[in-house]
């Protein structure tokens, strides 16, 4: 039974073996055995367990020292001059996958822009691969900025507006509902992310849409809209592929 498992000598071999041999860091191992030890307490079939023994053995677990934390910290993530250069070695790719289809070129495509997206426009996944470009309220769009619109404008957008007053520029929207925080959003897309964008809509994402058109800016490879674990894949792949480091 679970009473009989989660006994002191069970647990306290399971963290001798843990740190030992298994070289477990101690605070993920506090963390883990913390949240069982709380479910246990929560569950009324085991709150009546003596559990006197418990905190005495979480705190007998060593920590690391923050230095060594620092480091391990370092060994998972790139420069981010070094992941700046991503996009472009993704763009050269393309003349050899011409080889093999429009299809895989598009793939290319694609994933130079959700890494030059990335390290510009810093999202959380989720609203970056359920961002909307169709529909009745896209969160990706082309338009005139509306009138007594508090949205910030660079000095670029500015003279054109200047030179053209219905002039069209790309913007991003989310709701309340959209946003962790539970902010809305509303911004310019940033100049360098334009060309891209644009070439990417026009030229290469309509080949990877199969049968109904899915509202999202990505899609993975059957055309429909990218999971999360499809995008932290896809992340992590180009990363290790082309900055020699796998980075979610």
């Amino acid at each position: 039974s679970l009473q009989e498992l989660f006994h002191e000598q069970i647990i306290g071999g399971f963290v001798e073996r843990s740190i030992n041999e298994r070289k477990a860091k101690g605070a993920s191992l506090r963390t883990n055995l913390n949240q069982l030890s709380a479910a246990l307490h929560q569950h009324p079939s085991y709150a009546s367990m003596d559990l006197s023994w418990f905190k005495p053995l979480l705190d007998s677990i060593p920590f690391e020292p923050k230095s060594e934390l620092k480091k391990r910290k370092a060994l998972k993530c790139l420069p981010y001059a070094e992941v700046e250069c991503i996009p472009a070695r993704i763009r050269d790719k393309r003349p050899g996958a011409a080889k093999k289809g429009v299809v895989h070129v598009a793939l290319l495509a694609m994933q130079e822009l959700l890494i030059k997206w990335l390290i510009t426009l810093p999202w959380r996944q989720r609203n970056l691969r359920e961002c909307r470009i169709n529909g009745l309220k896209p969160n990706l769009f082309k338009g005139k900025i509306p009138p007594f619109c508090g949205i910030d404008r660079p000095e670029w957008v500015k003279e054109k507006e200047l030179e053209d007053p219905e002039a069209t520029f790309w913007q991003f929207k989310f709701s309340i509902d959209e946003t962790k925080t539970g902010i809305d959003v509303h911004a310019l897309l940033p100049r360098q992310l334009i060309g891209l964008l644009e070439e990417y809509l026009k030229e290469f994402r309509p080949h990877l849409v199969h049968g109904e058109n899915p509202a999202t800016l990505f899609v993975n490879r059957t055309g429909r809209p990218m999971s999360g674990s499809q995008i932290r894949g896809a992340v992590s792949s180009l990363t290790l592929r082309h900055g020699g480091r796998r980075v979610t």
